[in-house]
């Protein structure tokens, strides 16, 4: 292969199945990640929005001494993650057990993420949503839908969506893999070392898979474990319609036997990964609409997805039974009212509102009144 390939002396080809990836390494960035301004800004950064807990207040009181200590112990590599709080989550769909670092180690892993994450992002497909900056759920939803009325427009009514998840994919991540991932744009030892306790295995597990999903680095890992996988399907598959957000994503063709095959090399490229598809992977056409990232989306007009609307309501008529035994503060349920009302806004669902507004006024006129709803 000729030197042409290669940027510079940092730069390594990669070729994944006829895809050829410029992977740039670089140096320094452990002091980087280690330099004082950056661990002051990281502390600013895991102190946002939690400045009332507790174990934040303790931290801050002594704010100086316990950076310099932290430092000394990263700088000595001597520092070692305490074991992560781990606790359970139901949302409408799922179980998922999250892992939570104390507020110490989750200064070390914003400096991690600080440094990290610009270099990644250069690296990344415009089309991938997952905790990102200038992308999240609705800007995937609203990338979605321009995709759908684009392949409509260009298809007429013959246009399949092929919609897949990646089964149980926090937990089968497999250490090595991410690792060997990372070693193409971390050269550093001492700094992978940092990576891996810090944010792949603090908890030491045994098994060599699975990150924290409590982790602030698990969703950047996550973009970066999957990025090979969005650059087969762009420039390999040449999937022109490709969304992706964490773990789930979706292709649109005219064809559904295309789409077929797309799952066949799909399902090849993920087990080079240690990954597998979800059971539940199918294709439809697009008139049935597309449930994707907590909305069910067509052509011309978006609604919310029932169980979430469900729940929802659930919890806005709970804080108000709360509220009128004085367990809550009125501040409290107006949050709840405005998550509600603010998922509504990004779908077609002025009905649901109008109907539920009637449903809360007959129950609770006196809330309503005062705080004028």
């Amino acid at each position: 292969m000729s030197s042409r390939c290669f940027k510079t002396s940092n730069d390594i080809c990669i070729i994944i199945l006829g895809v050829i990836i410029i992977a740039k390494s670089y140096g320094g960035l452990y002091e980087k990640i280690l330099s004082w301004d950056n661990l002051v800004e990281a502390y600013d950064l895991a102190r946002k929005n939690k400045k009332n807990r507790l174990d934040v207040i303790s931290y801050h009181n002594h704010a100086l001494d316990n950076l310099v200590f932290l430092k000394k112990q990263l700088d000595s590599e001597l520092w070692e993650p305490a074991s992560y709080k781990q606790f359970t989550i139901y949302n409408e769909t799922k179980r998922r057990d999250i892992e939570a670092p104390l507020f110490r180690d989750r200064i070390v892993q914003h400096a991690i993420h600080k440094v990290l994450e610009p270099l990644y992002e250069k690296k990344f497909i415009y089309d991938s949503y997952s905790c990102r900056k200038g992308k999240g759920t609705h800007a995937a939803v609203k990338k979605v839908r321009s995709y759908l009325i684009d392949a409509k427009r260009k298809w007429g009514d013959n246009v399949y969506v092929l919609k897949c998840d990646i089964s149980k994919f926090f937990p089968s991540i497999d250490h090595k893999i991410l690792m060997n991932i990372l070693s193409k744009t971390v050269r550093q030892k001492n700094l992978l070392n940092l990576i891996y306790k810090a944010t792949i295995n603090p908890n030491k597990r045994k098994l060599g898979k699975g990150i924290p999903i409590g982790a602030l680095t698990s969703q950047l890992f996550a973009n970066v474990y999957l990025n090979s996988l969005d650059h087969y399907i762009k420039e390999k598959l040449k999937c022109v319609y490709y969304v992706r957000y964490a773990d789930d994503f979706l292709l649109l063709s005219n064809s559904k036997k295309h789409l077929q095959f797309f799952i066949i090399y799909i399902k090849r490229f993920l087990t080079t990964l240690n990954l597998k598809l979800n059971p539940k992977t199918t294709i439809f056409p697009i008139s049935q609409g597309v449930d994707f990232c907590g909305y069910r989306l067509w052509c011309f007009h978006i609604l919310p997805r029932k169980r979430v609307v469900k729940s929802g309501k659930k919890r806005v008529i709970s804080s108000l039974k709360n509220y009128e035994k004085n367990l809550i503060s009125k501040q409290k349920i107006i949050s709840v009212w405005n998550s509600f009302k603010a998922y509504l806004s990004h779908s077609n669902s002025f009905t649901i509102l109008y109907n539920f507004n009637i449903f809360l006024f007959l129950f609770f006129e006196k809330f309503l009144y005062d705080y004028k709803i």
